[in-house]
């Protein structure tokens, strides 16, 4: 060991060390992060939907799925104004038996408190892993709204599947990142800072 002191990484006192090892953590995770690749689309459906009572319904074409892969599928809505809308959806294989199931809300408040403020939600997601290689449809099988049983205007929904490709463990890294970075800036600003 007393071999490896002549090269300047190994002088490094135990706080000096420390804050070596944060830093390699965030650039691992900042790396990882950057690297994420978004996959391949599989299938995209859009269906527009106005003042439909919530027991209707409507299907989407269907898509193929191969055992064992991971699929994300992106539900978005259309813009609305101080409004809010509620959709049920299941992805059903050939025998018509469920798959997954996602509930998403979309809504839109704005007002004026200081000033104008506005906030919203028009997209959710979910993962999925196929069990097997098949074909899978979609069905939206309930949607609600502000004015209770009937979708507050007209709008549409938006269903993108794509294989999941390596987002999903870039996110981690995104953390990885964003935890250690903001840890090693705060020691870094603690220790050296006057």
């Amino acid at each position: 060991m007393t071999s490896l002191r002549k090269y300047k990484m190994f002088e490094l006192d135990n706080r000096d060390f420390f804050l070596w090892i944060i830093g390699c953590i965030s650039v691992v995770g900042l790396v990882g992060w950057l690297s994420g690749a978004s996959g391949k689309q599989v299938a995209s459906f859009s269906h527009q939907i106005s003042n439909i009572t919530q027991d209707s319904s409507f299907s989407t074409p269907t898509f193929q799925v191969k055992k064992g892969e991971i699929y994300r599928m992106v539900v978005t809505s259309g813009k609305m104004s101080n409004n809010w809308m509620a959709i049920g959806l299941s992805l059903q294989d050939d025998d018509d038996a469920v798959v997954n199931e996602l509930e998403a809300e979309f809504w839109h408040e704005s007002g004026y408190d200081d000033g104008y403020w506005s906030e919203s939600d028009y997209r959710d997601i979910i993962y999925f892993k196929a069990t097997k290689t098949e074909k899978l449809s979609g069905e939206v099988y309930w949607a609600g709204g502000s004015l209770g049983k009937r979708v507050p205007q007209i709008n549409t929904v938006n269903i993108k599947i794509t294989t999941a490709g390596t987002k999903v463990a870039a996110n981690y890294f995104k953390y990885l990142f964003w935890v250690f970075g903001a840890l090693l800036l705060v020691l870094v600003g603690i220790i050296y800072g006057d």
